[in-house]
């Protein structure tokens, strides 16, 4: 039979309180957190979910442990971070179960959006989730996570062979380099606060390159964890050691870093049992003593430092991440004009400019990017969103809404450009008129869940629109390009499991969803030739301008369209 509404919640609250009432109360705070850490590291690499898709349940298990540690374990004065045989099998079965409640945790939202529907078999005492309606962009972000963090995995591993001369300090600086040039988030000195800006990112390399110690030498190890040790994996730093973060940065100011590695800190921000934070957003555990807990995994987890540094900002300092936010934006727009221009030479660009509201007097819209092929008539208008990914069912229902408030604009979006073309071929120097006009939302990161795929205007990331630009020849067939992208990653075909396990006295069984095996093994063949092709160890250049930073960019995106994907 099907629950309603009222019957789910009261099912919801038992799971929600589950964990809370399992954590023993007697545990010191800190040695839980190190061995759920222990745990995390020996489950993710010897079951090969590092850097995978699934990796994301087991990340929530170990960040909402520490969230629960904070609320109900004792702080102990001292920190001691010895392995203990009875607290690690404790530990172990608290993770699976915080595993278990990260999936629970993306079922039941879906049922008070009318996505899905509470079954209760009472012969078999086991409660399923059902989807009523089809959700349009489902696994677009399974796809976008999976290929992203298949490609970092690929690429530090295949560098760390490249590496092979190398002893284990030159090979981790190398790796250091390359984490940093792999992501392009377009940060600059300047985004960051006036006393990050003395840092200069020397924390974060701090860390980093503590982590990639530890990678290159699991790496030799052939990541055998159990013989590697996942202690020897976690980065302790005593308050003297501490002391040795200096050396990295260009101040020296004791105060001015511990303000740096405020932003780092984990803090655990939520509403009774509900965490706001992550400890991926906020990697350093400090103990009362001044001890420093990170795990790599979890440090290696973000997508660049700068992402982690963002949604830091977004959950503990919202009007600083505003502000970086949409710098970003404004960043994103340049490099786009400036790709369009040196790869279609016959075309106009239009950015950041403003036409009058077509019947309503004195009001103007604001207008992002305006692409015009000038031999065609064809016209591209490109509305630019900075979106974060959401690490919540909250956040993404929020920002699906938000892109289907977009989807909807479109349309007054083209209706006022074409009204005021006479003003827009004057103002700007358009000689052309419009013989097709289109629109696309470029979105930085996330593209949208429950957001219909619009048969005319699709969605991108930037990483998809600059693959777009590389692969294209003119502005109608980078639009093209771009449509197709909508609908690729809507039609690729996913397999499901059922999985049952018991939670909170109740029986779950749940559908658990992966990339089909025959379809996964073709790609990952032609990614990893793709990935071993463009590995590049050199020094990297620093542009001082938009054009040669765009210009080298283009380059690079033409080279890599050679290649052949399925």
């Amino acid at each position: 039979m099907n629950l309603n509404n009222d019957e789910t919640r009261s099912i919801e609250d038992e799971v929600d309180l589950h964990l809370y009432e399992l954590l023993d109360e007697s545990i010191p705070r800190y040695k839980f957190i190190y061995h759920m850490n222990l745990v995390y590291i020996d489950y993710v690499i010897d079951k090969n979910l590092w850097f995978s898709t699934s990796e994301k349940h087991f990340l929530f298990s170990l960040s909402y442990s520490t969230f629960l540690a904070y609320k109900k374990l004792i702080e102990e004065d001292v920190f001691e971070y010895k392995f203990d045989k009875d607290l690690y099998k404790y530990c172990y079965h608290f993770f699976m179960k915080g595993m278990q409640y990260s999936l629970l945790c993306e079922e039941f939202p879906g049922v008070y959006s009318e996505v899905k529907k509470v079954n209760f078999d009472d012969q078999r005492r086991t409660i399923s989730f059902n989807e009523v309606r089809e959700i349009p962009r489902k696994f677009n972000e399974f796809i976008s996570k999976y290929t992203i963090r298949k490609a970092l995995s690929y690429t530090l591993q295949m560098a760390s062979g490249q590496l092979s001369d190398k002893d284990d300090e030159e090979a981790a600086v190398e790796l250091s380099k390359l984490y940093f040039h792999f992501w392009s988030e377009n940060m600059l000195y300047e985004d960051f606060e006036p006393y990050s800006r003395l840092d200069w990112g020397g924390i974060e390399n701090f860390f980093i390159l503590a982590a990639m110690r530890r990678f290159i030498k699991l790496y030799r190890a052939d990541f055998n964890i159990e013989k590697f040790g996942s202690h020897k994996m976690m980065i302790i730093i005593s308050p003297k050691g501490k002391e040795r973060i200096k050396e990295f940065t260009l101040t020296k100011d004791q105060e001015i870093i511990d303000k740096v590695l405020e932003d780092f800190i984990y803090k655990p921000l939520g509403k009774n049992l509900f965490p706001k934070s992550s400890v991926s957003d906020a990697p350093l555990i400090i103990t009362k003593d001044g001890y420093i807990i990170v795990n790599p995994l979890v440090l290696l987890n973000n997508d660049s430092g700068e992402t982690r540094y963002l949604n830091y900002l977004r959950k503990y300092d919202n009007n600083r991440h505003q502000r970086i936010k949409d710098k970003l934006k404004e960043r994103v727009i340049p490099i786009i004009e400036h790709l369009c221009k040196l790869k279609y030479p016959n075309t106009t660009v239009v950015t950041n400019f403003k036409v009058p509201i077509p019947n309503k007097r004195n009001q103007s819209r604001e207008l992002d990017i305006l692409v015009v092929d000038e031999s065609s008539g064809f016209v591209l208008y490109i509305e630019v969103k900075h979106f974060f990914n959401p690490m919540s069912y909250s956040e993404m229902r929020s920002i699906d809404s938000q892109l289907k408030e977009a989807l909807k604009k479109t349309t007054a979006q083209l209706d006022a450009i074409r009204h005021n073309w006479e003003l827009i071929k004057d103002r700007f120097e358009v000689r052309t008129n419009i013989n097709r006009i289109e629109s696309i939302i470029l979105s930085h990161h996330y593209i949208g869940c429950d957001v219909a795929i619009h048969d005319s205007v699709p969605i991108v990331n930037t990483q998809g629109i600059f693959e777009s630009i590389g692969e294209s020849n003119s502005i109608q067939e980078l639009y093209e390009s771009i449509r197709e992208f909508d609908q690729i990653y809507s039609s690729i075909k996913m397999i499901s499991r059922n999985i049952e396990f018991e939670f909170a006295k109740f029986k779950f069984e749940l559908k658990m969803e992966a990339l089909n095996p025959e379809f996964e093994t073709l790609f990952l063949r032609s990614y990893r030739n793709n990935i071993r092709d463009t590995i590049d160890l050199k020094e990297k250049k620093i542009f001082q301008n938009y054009e040669d930073y765009s210009r080298a960019l283009l380059t690079k995106l033409q080279s890599e369209s050679e290649d052949t994907y399925i």
